[in-house]
Parts: structure tokens; C-alpha cells; sequence
């Protein structure tokens, strides 16, 4: 016979909520046999993901009395730099990567890179009052290429060194 064992999860900063599989919720945590597998799913709050540039994260542990604590990978949440619609992005650059035609990406917070960014597609910037600068960029580089093609840019910010293949 094998006794069940009361616990609670760790939520660390920017993490919203944790779901547990394998395990029955109480009014105060979970509860599950002592020792048993279960899977502890995360979701960072609204505007952060973790690591794996996801909004969730799931975690395989076994079931102990206390509390779970989070591991790394799940303290590891980060504030998104871009968004397009309700999607989230840790890199301005996979938001670009992301953006299809006519679809507008947001940027969310400061941003500085050290190589230039690439547009990929006919798209919106929304620089949402925030500044994207160069640290460590030649010279002579660009902060942003956009190939053959075309940027808008919305709202007010802050942003220099674009380069166009477009002529006329």
C-alpha cells in the first residue's frame, strides 16, 4: 500500500499557473501517491515565455509531500520583445521570421541587437514607442534589411539604418 502525499507547486515570477497530470487538485494543492509520475504543465503570464519560446512548459517529476519547486528551465521565463495579433515572441527576429504578408508585428520592449534584422515579408512595424538600436554592428551595417520588401512603420519609437533593394 502505497500513501498519498499532499504538495503544492512552485510558481516563480511571470509564471501564471501550473497544471498538474496525475495527480487529483485540492482545495489547497495536489494530492497523489507518494513517488508517482506525474507532469507539472507551466504557462508564463500573458506577454513572457520560457526558453523554449513557448507560452508552456511541462515538467516530468514524481509526486513528493511539500512543495515542487520549479526548475530552471521553468525560472527562465523571459518577456517577449514582439508580438503578431496574440502570438508572442522572445526575439524581435523570430517575429519577423514569423510574419507573413500584411500582418503587423509589435514590439513590446527595447530591443538592441548585434546583427542586422531581416524582414522577410511585406509587413507592418510597430515600434509601439519603444527604440531598436545597434551594439556591436559594423560601421557601416544596417540595423534593419529588407530586401525587395516593403516596411511600414507605425507609431512613434526610435530606429535608424534601413536598407532597401527597392530602386525608385
Amino acid at each position: 500500500f502505497t500513501q498519498s502525499v499532499e504538495f503544492t507547486v512552485e510558481l516563480p515570477a511571470n509564471v501564471a499557473s501550473a497544471t498538474v497530470t496525475g495527480a487529483e487538485q485540492t482545495a489547497t494543492g495536489w494530492k497523489a501517491k507518494n513517488g508517482a509520475a506525474i507532469a507539472i504543465t507551466y504557462t508564463a503570464a500573458e506577454g513572457y515565455l520560457f526558453n523554449n519560446k513557448q507560452s508552456t512548459i511541462t515538467v516530468n517529476t514524481t509526486a513528493v509531500k511539500g512543495t515542487i519547486a520549479a526548475t530552471d528551465d521553468v525560472k527562465s521565463v523571459t518577456a517577449a520583445e514582439a508580438k503578431i495579433g496574440t502570438v508572442y515572441y522572445l526575439t524581435l527576429q523570430d517575429a519577423l521570421d514569423a510574419a507573413t504578408d500584411d500582418q503587423t508585428v509589435a514590439l513590446l520592449k527595447n530591443v538592441t541587437v548585434n546583427a542586422p534584422l531581416t524582414v522577410k515579408s511585406n509587413i507592418t512595424l510597430d515600434l509601439n514607442q519603444k527604440s531598436i538600436t545597434g551594439d556591436g554592428l559594423a560601421k557601416d551595417a544596417y540595423l534593419v534589411e529588407i530586401g525587395a520588401y516593403e516596411l511600414t512603420i507605425n507609431s512613434t519609437g526610435y530606429l535608424s539604418g534601413i536598407y532597401s533593394d527597392q530602386r525608385g
